[in-house]
């Protein structure tokens, strides 16, 4: 009499190794399509909807992508203040509305480099500061360049999806 025994397949867990690609594969997928993922988020799109969503809002609230919203503050001041020469390949800011937005900008700055802000209105910085469609750049009609920087300021204290959440 033969007897066989059937053990069930187990998948062995993936090793720290394919975890660490994957996870840098997703970061890198999250940064590729970063305009578009921060426009989701900035227009209130729950983080938990894709892994993108939950990667790039990891990124957001980085400390690195922090500091770089508020350096770009600086910059769109600096630029507004000294256009950049007419051979530059930096693009000019609005100077105007920049002028007029200064302190709610300056408000911005302090929301970015509190505590926790929220992703949403990390998202909304960084559609204001990064996207080249933004009225910080081109002149538009609707919301302008301060009321824009305000509610970005708002949603950064308004209590939402936090990275804590996330993990």
């Amino acid at each position: 009499m033969h007897l066989q025994l059937h053990l069930p397949h187990h998948h062995s867990p993936r090793s720290s190794t394919e975890q660490s690609i994957a996870g840098r594969t997703l970061a890198a997928k999250a940064w590729l399509n970063q305009f578009e993922l921060d426009r989701e988020l900035a227009g209130g799109v729950d983080i938990h909807a894709s892994v993108e969503l939950q990667a790039r809002a990891r990124q957001l609230q980085s400390e690195h992508v922090k500091r770089h919203l508020v350096a770009a503050i600086d910059g769109a001041l600096e630029k507004a203040e000294h256009p950049p020469q007419w051979r530059s390949t930096r693009l000019p800011v609005q100077a105007s509305e920049v002028k007029h937005a200064r302190a709610a900008l300056a408000a911005l700055q302090q929301a970015l480099a509190s505590p926790e802000p929220s992703v949403r209105g990390i998202a909304q910085a960084s559609c204001l500061l990064n996207d080249i469609e933004s009225p910080l750049y081109h002149h538009r009609d609707g919301l302008t360049v301060a009321e824009l920087t305000n509610l970005a300021t708002a949603a950064c204290t308004r209590p939402s999806q936090q990275l804590s959440q996330l993990l």
